[in-house]
């Protein structure tokens, strides 16, 4: 397969490392309600609200 090179700056540390998980398929961050991996902490965040969410609802509704 051919890998697409992209040439891109990043004034800060953080965001270059982010971007090369999109080419390493590094996904440091796990969801231990699914057992998935994501690159993105932001990702798990947002799906961790949602859990929240349902077990809120589940507990409204017992």
């Amino acid at each position: 397969t051919t890998e697409e090179i992209t040439y891109s700056s990043f004034t800060d540390k953080g965001n270059l490392i982010k971007h090369m998980r999109t080419h390493t398929g590094d996904k440091p961050y796990s969801c231990s309600v699914r057992n998935k991996l994501y690159t993105y902490s932001s990702v798990l965040k947002k799906l961790m609200r949602t859990h929240s969410e349902e077990f809120c609802y589940n507990i409204l509704y017992c």
